[in-house]
Order: C-alpha cells, then sequence, then structure tokens
C-alpha cells in the first residue's frame, strides 16, 4: 500500500480537528475557539484553544476550559497535526469536568 502524501495527512489531521471541535459541541454544549498569537520570538505563535459552555449550569457557572501551547515545540508534528493533537486534549478535559460534575451532581440526588 503507498505511503500517504503528506498533503493528505494534512487532510486527515484536520478532519480529526474538525471531529474532536464538533464531540466538544455536540456532546457538551460548548463553543469552541481557537486564538492564535505571535510571542516575541521570532517564528513562534501561541495557540489557545478554549470551549465555552452556551448555557450557564445548575450553580449559575459558565465553564470555560482552556489549553494553550507554542508552535513550533519539541514535537516533530505538522501544525495540523499539532491543533488535532490540543484539540484531543480539550477534549478529554472537557469531558472529565463533565463527567466529575454529573458525579456531584448525581451524589447529591
Amino acid at each position: 500500500m503507498p505511503r500517504p502524501t503528506k498533503t493528505a495527512m494534512e487532510e486527515g489531521f484536520l478532519r480529526s480537528l474538525w471531529g474532536e471541535m464538533a464531540e466538544i459541541e455536540d456532546e457538551y454544549k460548548r463553543l469552541v475557539m481557537i486564538n492564535i498569537l505571535p510571542t516575541a520570538r521570532k517564528g513562534v505563535i501561541s495557540v489557545q484553544m478554549c470551549a465555552t459552555a452556551i448555557q450557564s449550569d445548575e450553580n449559575g457557572i459558565i465553564r470555560n476550559d482552556k489549553i494553550a501551547q507554542v508552535y513550533p515545540n519539541a514535537s516533530s508534528v505538522s501544525f495540523a497535526g499539532f491543533l488535532w493533537s490540543m484539540a484531543r486534549r480539550l477534549c478529554d478535559q472537557v469531558a472529565n469536568v463533565e463527567e466529575e460534575r454529573r458525579g456531584v451532581l448525581k451524589g447529591r440526588g
């Protein structure tokens, strides 16, 4: 089987990024935003990804989970792969927070 082209690999990472963002939005009712900012170091950017709740929870709190990382970094992954990796970690973070919150609510009831 031939090796996938770099373009095909990038497209795969972008589809996976979209999938992670869609899961956060659909399953956890969050709005996902990605901010890309320049750093003081030439050629290095800071990427911030956050998932903000669309509605407040039972305590009136609007959840806003976020992660940030610089690119390029020690990993040798492409930028699309880097974004997918961040989205995967954000999705895990949101899932853990929601699971913990639901467990606390279940304990009260």
